[in-house]
């Protein structure tokens, strides 16, 4: 390909001609903790027990989080506490760090066992004046029993129903990952070891998500059983630990640099299509009622995209393929309720995600 080029002179003479600047957003670190001396005054503990509306069973104690070695320690164990049969820990800095907007990330190594549920995520600072999921839900990373998958969410309100939208990916969650999302006025993008695998737009409160423009805090935690890993507990695996070598945010900061208009050149190199994405909300959702489909950052090499609706069993139960931007599914595909796995793929990049109609 050919290319033009200019000598260093000629770019300190055009910058002295010009004067020209750009500015640039940049992530700066505004608040970290490496567990290096114990568990810092930013965090307080939940405690006690009664299923934290998810039918889990342990009893949070402060007892069962320590830190070795630079690592925070979060230990489920056997251990009855009342009409609990398990103990384990629940952190969180409500009131004390909170935070709209930025890289949030955590370095983790979660256990695996029947009735696990390590999560590393984020509840609105508003969560004592409302109820949940009027104060929103950020769920930076959580696992379940022995999957090999690991899950991104958010929850809200949308006009008095509870919505969710979550995206997963295969990694191995009993090895150390970088977990983080990126959140700004525009998306929430969640990344395991900075390779994006998710994102939710939430500009002009997109599928009435104001929740995601006010501050938020931080919460880690190892729960045992629950609505979603089940109520069946593998005590064999007892205790697990969940080890989180740090939790670390940024938020974004202006930079300012000289700006250089380069010569046009007689050919130019093409940018490297995005990425098919595609964005389904409420979910869940009613029956018969609407749950938009909306897709994107398709090319001009692949302008249609193919839809498949599977229900658990993995059977089809609708399919279509279209040049849309956006189709409600619950219209199209009439679906009664239950759970279903929903498959776009334009050819090229293939997107699963979780259905509830309820």
């Amino acid at each position: 390909m050919k290319k033009s080029t200019l000598s260093i002179w000629a770019i300190l003479w055009l910058l002295f001609l010009t004067g020209g600047t750009a500015s640039a957003q940049t992530y700066s670190l505004v608040w970290a903790d490496e567990f290096t001396s114990g568990i810092s005054s930013a965090w307080t503990f939940d405690t006690g027990g009664g299923g934290w509306g998810n039918n889990e069973k342990q009893y949070y104690k402060a007892a069962n989080a320590t830190v070795v070695n630079g690592n925070l320690l979060i230990t489920a164990k056997k251990e009855r506490v009342g009409a609990n049969s398990y103990t384990s820990a629940r952190l969180k800095t409500k009131g004390l760090k909170e935070f709209q907007y930025g890289k949030i990330e955590a370095r983790i190594k979660m256990p695996l066992g029947q009735g696990l549920w390590p999560a590393f995520w984020m509840l609105g600072a508003n969560s004592s004046t409302v109820t949940w999921p009027a104060c929103g839900e950020i769920d930076v990373v959580e696992h379940i029993n022995t999957e090999n998958l690991v899950y991104g969410t958010t929850h809200w309100d949308s006009n008095g129903t509870h919505a969710q939208y979550g995206g997963n990916v295969a990694t191995t969650p009993a090895d150390y990952h970088v977990y983080s999302i990126e959140w700004d006025a525009s998306y929430i993008r969640w990344f395991v070891d900075g390779v994006q695998y998710h994102e939710i737009l939430i500009a002009n409160n997109t599928g009435s998500t104001e929740e995601f423009h006010r501050p938020f805090y931080l919460l880690l935690n190892l729960a045992v059983g629950g609505n979603w890993p089940g109520q069946t507990v593998d005590g064999t695996k007892l205790p697990a630990t969940m080890y989180v070598d740090y939790v670390r945010v940024y938020q974004q900061s202006t930079t300012t640099t000289a700006l250089v208009q380069p010569a046009t050149s007689t050919s130019a190199a093409k940018a490297a299509p995005a990425a098919l994405a595609a964005e389904l909300y409420p979910n869940p959702q009613a029956a018969g009622q609407p749950m938009l489909l909306r897709l994107s950052r398709r090319t001009a090499a692949a302008p249609t995209v193919n839809i498949r609706v599977l229900d658990m069993q993995g059977r089809q139960v609708w399919r279509k393929t279209t040049s849309a931007e956006s189709l409600n599914v619950q219209q199209e595909a009439a679906l009664q309720a239950g759970v279903y796995q929903l498959q776009v793929t334009d050819g090229t990049t293939k997107i699963s995600k979780k259905l509830v109609v309820l």
